[in-house]
């Protein structure tokens, strides 16, 4: 069994297709949410406890108390999800909601 070596020319282009994916890795969605979170203030975020009413849906709550600090409204709804370990959209009228509200600096203490 002959042993097979990679020329130059193989080398350089698997190289550079290596540094392609690695670069469209970087720049991936699931890599900016991460970006995106970490930016967020951790020191600004209040929590609010909100009753569940009969009417209420996961989005229409979030869509009320929704800034643009926590990124996209589907970023906020997860952190939402997050806080209160939920594994689905679905809440309880009767429950209660811990959600997460961007502060004004001058409303921190």
């Amino acid at each position: 069994m002959m042993k097979r070596t990679l020329s130059l020319p193989q080398i350089l282009v698997f190289s550079f297709l290596l540094i392609l994916l690695l670069f469209a890795l970087i720049k991936s969605p699931l890599f900016a949410f991460s970006h995106a979170q970490a930016a967020i203030d951790e020191s600004r975020i209040q929590y609010l406890s909100v009753p569940i009413v009969a009417e209420d849906t996961l989005s229409g709550i979030a869509l009320e108390y929704y800034s643009d600090e926590f990124g996209s409204m589907d970023q906020y709804i997860s952190k939402i999800k997050e806080y209160n370990s939920l594994t689905s959209d679905a809440i309880y009228a009767g429950n209660y909601l811990i959600i997460p509200i961007y502060a004004a600096s001058d409303d921190v203490s």
